[in-house]
Order: C-alpha cells, then structure tokens, then sequence
C-alpha cells in the first residue's frame, strides 16, 4: 500500500492516527518522535514509558521525560486541586517520577518531582538534603487522615517539608511552585492552641508570603502558554485569546458559577480571555478573603500574647478559659516584647492587603477582633 515507511508516517499523521504512528516510529528505533506522538494525543504515561524503555535513555531522552512528567502533574495538581488516590493517572506520575534522571534536573525540577540524598546537610533548609518533591507532599499530606498537633504534639512532616520546599522556591523565584506548596499548607485549619509567640510569628510571617504571591498573580496579566497562570490554574491554551478549562481545575467551578451552569456541567469550558480572567481574578479575591478569615478564627482559639496579670502578680492562673498567656515575669523580656512587636506588624501587614480585596475583612477591627487586639 504504501511504498516506503515516510509514506506511511505521513498518512498516519494526516489521519490523526497518532498511537499508531507511534508504535511505528517505536519500532523503527525512533524513541524522541514515538514519544512526541504519545504526549500529542494526551498519553503521557505511554509517553514517558518510551522514552524510559532502555536502561540508560540518552540525555534528551531524559529530558523529555521528565518534561512530560511535570507538565502532566502540574495539569493533574494544578491550584486548589487536592489528591485523590483513586486517581490512577496522578498516581502514576508520581510513582514513575522515581525513575527520572536527577543529574539532568534543574533545582526546581528537583524540588518537584524526585527525592534526592545529600550526603551533608547544611541547614534544615537545604533543599538537596533527603529531601521529599513537591508533589510527592502534596500526595502525602493530602491523605485521608491528618497528624493533629493538639493530640499529638508533633506536626505532619509532608507539611513542614511544604513549608521548606514553598521557602527554597519563593528565594528561587519561583512563584508558582512556592504558592502551590503554600496554598496546601493553609487549606486546613491552623492549630494554634499550643503554639508559642515565636511559632505563630513564623507562621504568619509564612502566610503574609502567601497572600503577597496571590497578590501577584492577581496583577499578573500573562495567560499565555506556559505562563505562571496556565501552569498554576491548569488551562490549556488553544490559540490566541481562547482557552480551554477542564474539570479538574480549582477554576472549572468559578466558570460554572459565573455561566449559572451547576447541574449537569460540560466536561470543560472553551473561554474567552476576558472571560477567564475576569473569573481567575475573582477567585483570588475570594480565595485571600476566606483564607485571613480562617486565620482570624485560628488566632481567636489562642491564648493570646499578652501576658495574664494573674501568673504575673500572684504566680498562677485558676481560670480554665484564661485568653492571656501565663508567662513568668523574668520571660518577659526586651526579646519578648520585640517578637511581640513583629508579631502584631505581620498582623497589620496582612490585613492592609487583604483589605486592597474584601474591605468586608476590616470590619473585624473596628469590632474587636482577636486577630487585631491582643
């Protein structure tokens, strides 16, 4: 029929046949364009099994390979998406991501799909040091059920490794790795009920972090193809100004809600630029407004830091519900009051910005909230 394998290619290609087509040029020896016509008919995983298939892959080969595995992932765990394990193609990723090369990696590639051993640590921020990818916390940390420090005394490890992975990205520039490993560690409630000033300082030091880089995303304009917002919300971009919002975004729902469309919703939503981002601005404005206000709540349950008058004068407090700090009065110095300082500065921090938007927040000032007076 055909009187060359070109000609053979070519009509496969024509025709759209690309698994095919890859088969064929996987039987030829041609590992790179085999696993190009996997991934362009969205079987990543075939994909990255081709270009892994022989014991030592070359150089782009691996390359190749783990570019699939990122894009996939990042597609699969965008924003606002937690981990399931029912879902197989995510589990997948992650478990195939153990067979990439490391030597070929960027810092960030790293930091997001492979564990590597160090054989020296220098500090607990060492991001090379046995240290746990980003995706693979998230997985972890996502699981059904959750380490509670008011029970246990010991807080999750994938969250203080989301903590440390969301640190090394933010100092790298890497915006949308940190907000992605920061947006899972303020998805649950804050458990503040044991935590020391200097505890509870880092962590909002932490989220002020937080809410500065949904602050920039919203100024951000970028919608292109991979931009920081198409990598983040998981959109795909068709052409120019038309975008394609599947089910399994954080975003896939605003459009919904927008459209009026709740029941029974398509599979995934063709938008307009001005669509899309009017919806994706809006969601970071709610997204920063009901995040601080679990903050505030989380804050409120705290005993508070100013210091008890009653452990101050008569050396102990007999009220179960007492909402000042028992401290000593020899605790109670210039380093102490300049913590507590700090730590009402990132209380003002947070607030003014997320006063730019929802002035609904600020009203918890004017009331007396314990998130403003203590």
């Amino acid at each position: 029929m055909f009187s060359s394998d070109e000609d053979a290619l070519v009509f496969l290609e024509d025709y759209d046949l690309d698994e095919a087509r890859a088969t064929m040029l996987r039987s030829r020896g041609k590992v790179l364009e085999a696993a190009e016509a996997h991934a362009r008919d969205g079987r990543v995983l075939e994909a990255v099994e081709v270009l892994l298939e022989c014991s030592t892959p070359s150089v782009e080969e691996s390359k190749m390979a783990i570019r699939y595995v990122l894009t996939g992932l990042w597609k699969r765990m965008s924003f606002g998406v937690r981990f399931c394990r029912s879902d197989t193609t995510t589990s997948n990723l992650l478990e195939i991501s153990f067979r990439l090369d490391s030597s070929v990696m960027t810092k960030d590639q790293v930091d997001e799909v492979r564990s590597i051993r160090s054989l020296v640590i220098v500090n607990a921020f060492n991001l090379q040091a046995n240290q746990l990818s980003m995706f693979k916390s998230i997985a972890a940390y996502n699981r059904e059920t959750l380490v509670n420090p008011d029970t246990t005394d010991i807080v999750d490890p994938d969250l203080v490794q989301l903590r440390r992975l969301a640190f090394g990205f933010y100092i790298r520039r890497n915006s949308a790795a940190a907000l992605i490993c920061l947006d899972h560690v303020f998805s649950s409630h804050p458990t503040l009920h044991k935590a020391t000033l200097v505890e509870t300082e880092a962590l909002l030091s932490l989220y002020l972090t937080y809410v500065r880089l949904l602050v920039q995303f919203w100024r951000d304009d970028r919608f292109s193809e991979g931009s920081n917002h198409q990598k983040v919300f998981g959109f795909e971009v068709q052409q120019e100004d038309h975008y394609l919002v599947p089910k399994n975004t954080f975003i896939y729902g605003k459009v919904s809600a927008a459209r009026g469309m709740l029941e029974d919703p398509p599979a995934e939503y063709s938008c307009s630029r001005e669509e899309l981002s009017r919806v994706i601005l809006r969601a970071i404005v709610a997204h920063i407004a009901s995040r601080t206000k679990v903050q505030e709540r989380a804050c409120y349950g705290t005993r508070g830091f100013s210091p008890c008058l009653n452990t101050l004068i008569k050396g102990n407090c007999t009220k179960e519900t007492c909402p000042f700090q028992h401290i000593q009065p020899d605790s109670i110095t210039v380093e102490w009051f300049h913590a507590r300082l700090r730590f009402l500065f990132l209380e003002f921090q947070i607030l003014r910005l997320a006063q730019i938007f929802d002035k609904k927040i600020m009203q918890c000032v004017s009331l007396g909230s314990p998130f403003y007076l203590r």
